[in-house]
C-alpha cells in the first residue's frame, strides 16, 4: 500500500509541477506579446494624430510639435505599467504615467537614449532604477527634420509578479488538494487489503496441530 501510494503521489507532484509550469511560461508568453501589441498600438494612435488635424483650428498641425504633443497628453491615460514620454531638442517636454507609479519620466528618456539616438526610430528593453521595460522610440518631424521624439515605454514588473501569485496560490491549493487526496486513498487502500490482509494472516496461523481458523464469507 506505502508502495503504491508513494508512487502514486510522485506521479501526481511531478505532472502538476510541470503543468504550473507550463502554465506559468504561456503567461508570461502571453503578457510580452499584449505588452508589444499595446506599445505598438499606442504609437499608431500618436502617428494617428500626427497626421491629423489640430482640433481647436481644425487645421494640420505641421510644424508645431508641441501643440502635438499638448493634444495628445491632453486625450492620453497611460495603461498600467505604462509610461509616455515627448521631449523637444532632446531634453523631456511633457510626460504621463499610469497612476501613483514611481517611474521616472527623465530616466526613462536617457535609458532610452542610451540604447540609440533620440532622431531614429527604435524598440527594445531598458534597465531603470523601477525595473525593466519595454520600449518604442519614434521621432517627430517633417522630412528629414526632426522636431521632437515620442517614447511609450511599458514596465511589467507587477504584472508578471501577479502572475506569480496566481500560480503559487495555485501550487498551494493543489498540495492541500493532494494531502487531502492521499489521506482519502490512505484509507480506501486499507479497507480494499483488509481482505487480503485477513488471508494472510488467517493462512499463516494455520498448522498440523490447529486446522480451526477459518475464513468468514
Amino acid at each position: 500500500r506505502v508502495r503504491i501510494l508513494a508512487a502514486f503521489a510522485i506521479l501526481t507532484v511531478v505532472s502538476a509541477a510541470l503543468a504550473l509550469f507550463l502554465v506559468r511560461e504561456v503567461l508570461f508568453t502571453r503578457l510580452d506579446e499584449e505588452v508589444e501589441q499595446h506599445l505598438v498600438q499606442e504609437v499608431a494612435e500618436f502617428q494617428k494624430l500626427v497626421r491629423g488635424n489640430d482640433p481647436r483650428t481644425g487645421k494640420r498641425f505641421g510644424t508645431d510639435v508641441r501643440r502635438i504633443f499638448d493634444v495628445y497628453f491632453s486625450r492620453n491615460v497611460p495603461g498600467e505599467g505604462e509610461v509616455v514620454v515627448s521631449s523637444i531638442d532632446r531634453r523631456l517636454y511633457r510626460s504621463a504615467r499610469s497612476g501613483e507609479a514611481a517611474y521616472r519620466p527623465e530616466e526613462v528618456l536617457r535609458a532610452v537614449a542610451l540604447q540609440s539616438p533620440l532622431d531614429a526610430a527604435h524598440r527594445g528593453t531598458i534597465e531603470t532604477s523601477t525595473g525593466r521595460a519595454s520600449y518604442f522610440n519614434i521621432p517627430v518631424g517633417t522630412g528629414d527634420r526632426v522636431l521632437g521624439t515620442f517614447t511609450v515605454a511599458n514596465f511589467v514588473a507587477n504584472e508578471r509578479d501577479e502572475i506569480e501569485s496566481a500560480v503559487t496560490v495555485a501550487a498551494q491549493v493543489f498540495a492541500a488538494v493532494l494531502l487531502l487526496s492521499f489521506c482519502l486513498a490512505w484509507g480506501a487502500a486499507g479497507r480494499v487489503l483488509a481482505p487480503l490482509r485477513t488471508l494472510r494472516d488467517t493462512a499463516q496461523s494455520i498448522t498440523e496441530s490447529d486446522l480451526t481458523q477459518r475464513i468468514a464469507v
